[in-house]
């Protein structure tokens, strides 16, 4: 049966041939149907074809090559650079920033090793940046402790004599209040900028804190180092105008040698901070190492830390040593002398533990307790019909502040003691340190009725026309001119004068260092009110001393006319 005659060209197969097809209607009746059958065979036809396909099979596979080679050379001019690209970044992270990246290109990847080059360069320029910030001081650009500290273990290591110069300006915290933050900045690049005069080629300068500096002399043994240190101060005692002030430095110098003074950076530090301690001390404001000062600097260590508990722990007690009315042979007034007996030193001198204090800025601890213990002592002695007048010493710490006059003024109406038995004991140098706010404070503790004195007159800065402005009633000469008074000395003329002019202003005079017979004769003749010293008695402690004076106004054998 046939297929319904179709319009369409189809392809049929007849005997295992193919052909092209197509059947045309020609006429129909009722009964039957006139149809014609085309037939071409389609080998034949596609043989026309043949050298086609050829051509276009070489045609592919020749695209297909050279898009092979093509895709292969691409992927090679894209891998290079990108490759290069990342090591690069590789050697960023490692930490090299030396090494540049090369591309010879114009395209985006050209442009992203330039980034990447100069991204390099500023990586490299921040981190020497750093590297030099961690090493050196950012005011002065001066290395820093660190890098000193490595110099000079390096030079011990290799064996190399060094000098290490510990230099500190002593009075850097006036010149600080006097200049202000700007003039201060000036003045330490000028330091710095001095400091490196007198230095060799690989020599180092180092800047520590605000004041203290570092001078490391390569290949100097302690001679050499001294005449440095000699030029330096020579060099920073010249004036030098901030601002519309001429400032000179104080500035004092500690010598450390190595091999001599230490083997070990750290220990060569050390000693010649010490020295620097010493230094500060001396006329010459410079000092080499001393051998076992070590063991006097941990001492001084073991002291600071100690004295701050050292009243809390009752480790303090008063001495008090006797004034004599030399007019009318009656005690009638004493000076109260801290003593402090320390657990593993034993009793620890006045004149070593008052200085650290000072230093440290426990003075006002120790002040506060005396006070407060003296007139303990006063209300007890009152209470047994003792009744005398207490002086106490005041240091320079204690006249910066405002609060002491309230203080005062408070333990006198705790221990109901009244305000004229108390007398303050003031150097000259302590006044004049402050002398505005030094007069202040003065002021206010004599309105309360408190005594006060200018102790150790003529080894300070002033001289008696400075005394028209204290509101002082007492001066007591130092002992240095008074220990070995003789009618014919000059300490004989600078006593009797200060006696003289003392009294014309009002004043009344003590003698403090009173040791022999024929000094207390010579007092008396020209009218010394008071004379203290060890002709009077020592010191004793508040039992003692109150035995002394039940016992006798005046010690065995000692008579005043």
């Amino acid at each position: 049966m046939m297929s319904p005659p179709s319009d369409e060209m189809q392809m049929t197969e007849h005997q295992s041939q193919s052909f092209l097809s197509k059947t045309l209607r020609l006429g129909s009746n009722s009964d039957s149907e006139v149809v014609a059958l085309l037939q071409s065979p389609l080998d034949q036809a596609m043989q026309a074809f043949a050298p086609l396909d050829r051509t276009l099979f070489w045609i592919t596979v020749v695209a297909l090559a050279s898009s092979l080679v093509g895709a292969l050379l691409l992927a090679r001019t894209l891998s290079r650079p990108v490759s290069a690209l990342a090591q690069a970044a590789r050697r960023i992270g490692e930490g090299d920033y030396a090494t540049p990246v090369v591309l010879d290109r114009r395209d985006e990847l050209g442009l992203l090793a330039s980034a990447i080059n100069s991204m390099q360069s500023g990586i490299a320029e921040r981190e020497l940046q750093l590297a030099h910030n961690a090493l050196h001081d950012p005011l002065t650009g001066l290395p820093n402790r660190a890098l000193v500290m490595e110099r000079l273990g390096s030079a011990v290591v290799a064996q190399r004599p060094v000098a290490l110069l510990y230099l500190g300006i002593d009075n850097f915290r006036a010149i600080s209040a006097n200049v202000g933050l700007e003039g201060v900045e000036q003045l330490l690049r000028i330091i710095s900028e001095q400091l490196q005069l007198p230095l060799r080629p690989g020599d180092t300068v180092a800047r520590l804190s605000d004041n203290e500096f570092l001078l490391l002399v390569q290949n100097a043994e302690t001679d050499s180092a001294v005449a440095v240190a000699d030029r330096l101060q020579g060099l920073l005692i010249k004036p030098q105008r901030i601002g519309e002030q001429d400032i000179a430095m104080d500035a004092c110098i500690g010598i450390a040698a190595y091999p001599a003074n230490g083997d070990s950076a750290t220990e060569l530090l050390r000693r010649a901070s010490i020295a620097r301690q010493d230094a500060a001390q001396l006329p010459g404001r410079l000092q080499v190492y001393v051998d076992g000062r070590d063991v006097a600097h941990l001492r001084q260590i073991s002291l600071i830390r100690d004295l701050r508990q050292a009243a809390r722990n009752g480790e303090l007690s008063l001495h008090y040593q006797p004034k004599l009315d030399i007019r009318n042979g009656r005690v009638t007034q004493a000076e109260a002398l801290l003593r402090w007996q320390h657990p593993q030193f034993g009793s620890v001198s006045p004149a070593e533990f008052i200085v650290l204090a000072e230093r440290t800025g426990s003075i006002q601890i120790l002040t506060n307790w005396v006070i407060e213990e003296a007139l303990r002592q006063l209300a007890e002695w009152a209470q047994r019909g003792l009744v005398l007048q207490v002086s106490v010493n005041i240091s320079a710490d204690d006249l910066l502040g405002n609060d002491l006059a309230d203080r005062v003024s408070a333990l006198l109406k705790l221990y109901r003691v009244p305000a004229e038995r108390l007398i303050f004991e003031i150097t000259e140098s302590a006044i004049m340190r402050e002398p505005e706010q030094s007069l202040k404070v003065l002021n206010r503790l004599r309105e309360f009725g408190i005594s006060l004195s200018v102790d150790d007159f003529g080894t300070g800065y002033s001289s008696l026309a400075h005394l028209k402005r204290l509101p002082v009633q007492e001066l007591k000469i130092d002992q240095s001119f008074v220990r070995d008074l003789d009618e014919t000395s000059e300490d004989a003329v600078i006593v009797r004068s200060t006696i003289e002019m003392s009294h014309n202003l009002g004043l009344k005079v003590v003698a403090e260092g009173v040791e022999y017979e024929h000094s207390l004769r010579l007092l008396e003749r020209w009218h010394c009110d008071t004379a203290q010293g060890y002709l009077i008695s020592r010191p004793l402690n508040a039992i003692a001393f109150e035995a002394w004076i039940a016992r006798s106004q005046l010690p065995p054998g000692m008579t005043v006319h």
